[in-house]
């Protein structure tokens, strides 16, 4: 039994590892960003987030199973507080990426804008 309430802990360490792994791909994009550098983080993040969501898929088993469930209700703070902490951190990471997808449309609205003008002017 000892095996199994592992693997579910052992599940969640890996999946706040991968989030941890997220915010600092995302840290790291906008300071290269900030120092002029050009850098695709687009591909690492998708990947990053695939690999949480098989690990994501590898836990609702674990809790469906009955190992899951005896080990949930034998520590619910503990696993309500693990699981809520990754929530949170979510949705902080889901602001980022929508900030960062605001600020590239705003770039890009800007270029098509300096674009049409160069046109315009030209014509």
């Amino acid at each position: 039994m000892e095996n199994n309430t592992a693997i579910g802990w052992n599940t969640v360490e890996e999946i706040e590892t991968v989030t941890i792994e997220i915010a600092e791909v995302i840290k790291q994009a906008d300071l290269q960003e900030f120092q002029g550098e050009s850098h695709n983080t687009v591909d690492l993040i998708a990947n990053l987030y695939e690999r949480r969501q098989l690990l994501l898929d590898n836990l609702r088993k674990w809790y469906n199973s009955a190992n899951g469930q005896r080990e949930l209700r034998g520590n619910p703070l503990e696993w309500g507080e693990r699981i809520d902490n990754l929530i949170q951190a979510d949705s902080i990471l889901l602001e980022n990426i929508k900030r960062r997808m605001d600020d590239a449309q705003y770039r890009l609205r800007n270029i098509q804008q300096t674009k049409s003008l160069m046109i315009y002017s030209r014509g």
